[in-house]
């Protein structure tokens, strides 16, 4: 018996002996820890993760490969996610953390101070000297709308999405500008004719007013300039159209969304345009359809959703070794498909994007919607150069703040819960921004 014990304290002596000092993080990524030889320097790959492993999984594509051709310094990845974001912002804004960061979306709790303190490095002088990239391969206002009002370009990414509203002529035919009062308009028209969920069965009140104040820029705070414009008609107009909106997901109702569109049950459709297989759905599915953008003042806008962002830090004492990797983001190779083959997102060079739209032109592909196969046409020639029209009118680069949107939805709770007026709601919420960007400003 007493042989038995002993060799089982042995037994667990050896597996904590083994197990002590284990970072799970590296465990993640034993072939990159253990690549290379012990005498390249060491640059470190901060994932910002939202997405468990999936940004790991995107980023091992261009570690693998940069540490199998460079000779001189290897990329480890270090992965950020839960409280470890915490202590990633307290090191980079105290001139620390590693030498580059990715995030597959923007996150503004850890890269909005470090764009407002300018504590990334600007990427222009080194695209402008690349010999392989040149500002030209990429969609010039997608570029420049990237980078600070002094022309940095701190933050860059490889690809986007593009947030719209889809409606079908009948419904908008005499539009002149979808403005948010026309917006509101044909939205009480929709409701006044006895249609409850215009926008969908699962687009309730909190779902709208999320879209609008955390996922697009509707004009009404300027991050670059600190200038806070709610109380302007725009907001009113916005809460005024949320009051009508119900407050629970509708029942099922059988049809698929394009299908209620067609049969008047709705009027608009919100969606993500995320390559050009998701423009031909509704060439498919709604033949002629109308591209609305995000109601503005000035008329409907659109705006890139960024993926795929990636940055140097400034601390960093390795920035040429680390704009050799980032570099491997933005040329005429680099990875913008899932492991099916289908495009994650629009790439922001031009070549790029024609391949895509090349290969949906001629290819035909299934969706399934409500439970049922759908063959989708190819793109047609007309619609791939909607979409490219499309792409030369984005106007801004959307870069939701979570903060600001959590002020918004909180302050407007009182509103509809009949505790206090919009006037008074904008006016609380105007000081309570405008000193937000004071302090990050």
């Amino acid at each position: 018996m007493k042989k038995y014990l002993i060799i089982y304290i042995l037994a667990l002596l050896i597996v904590t002996l083994f197990s002590c000092g284990v970072d799970y993080n590296d465990a993640y990524l034993p072939e990159v820890a253990k690549e290379g030889e012990s005498d390249r320097t060491i640059i470190t790959l901060g994932v910002i993760n939202t997405i468990p492993h999936y940004e790991v999984d995107y980023t091992m594509h261009y570690v693998l490969g940069f540490n199998a051709e460079n000779d001189c310094y290897r990329i480890e990845v270090v992965n950020y996610a839960g409280d470890d974001l915490i202590r990633l912002r307290t090191e980079l804004l105290s001139g620390r953390g590693p030498d580059i960061l990715y995030s597959l979306y923007f996150n503004s709790h850890i890269l909005s101070p470090l764009l407002n303190r300018g504590m990334l490095v600007d990427l222009i002088p080194y695209i402008d000297t690349d010999p392989d990239i040149s500002r030209k391969d990429f969609f010039q206002n997608i570029l420049e709308s990237m980078q600070s009002p002094d022309g940095c370009l701190q933050l860059v990414a490889n690809q986007f999405w593009i947030y719209t509203l889809i409606s079908i002529p009948k419904i908008v035919d005499d539009l002149d500008a979808f403005t948010t009062t026309k917006f509101l308009e044909l939205t009480q028209s929709a409701l006044n004719n006895g249609i409850d969920y215009p926008f969908g069965e699962y687009w309730t009140r909190n779902e709208f007013l999320n879209f609008m104040f955390s996922q697009v820029d509707i004009g009404i705070i300027d991050l670059g300039n600190g200038v806070s414009n709610i109380e302007s008609s725009m907001f009113y107009d916005i809460l005024e159209l949320a009051s009508f909106l119900p407050e629970e997901f509708a029942p099922e109702s059988g049809y698929s969304r394009s299908a209620r569109i067609i049969r008047g049950e709705q009027f608009f459709e919100f969606e993500r345009l995320e390559n050009p297989y998701t423009f031909s759905k509704y060439e498919t599915l709604l033949g002629d359809f109308v591209i609305l953008g995000i109601p503005s003042n000035n008329g409907g806008v659109h705006g890139a959703f960024m993926r795929s962002n990636i940055a140097i830090n400034a601390s960093s004492d390795h920035k040429d070794a680390a704009w050799d990797f980032v570099r491997r983001y933005l040329l005429r190779d680099a990875k913008v498909v899932d492991n099916r083959e289908i495009p994650t997102g629009l790439p922001i060079r031009i070549d790029l994007f024609n391949e895509q739209v090349e290969e949906a032109m001629k290819r035909e592909w299934v969706l399934v919607d409500n439970g049922i196969q759908i063959e989708m046409r190819p793109q047609t020639v007309e619609g791939a150069s909607k979409l490219r029209e499309l792409i030369d009118n984005i106007s801004y680069i959307s870069r939701p703040n979570e903060e600001i949107a959590n002020m918004i939805m909180e302050e407007i709770a009182h509103f509809f819960e009949g505790r206090r007026t919009k006037e008074e709601v904008a006016r609380v919420l105007q000081n309570r921004v405008q000193i937000y960007l004071h302090e990050r400003n």
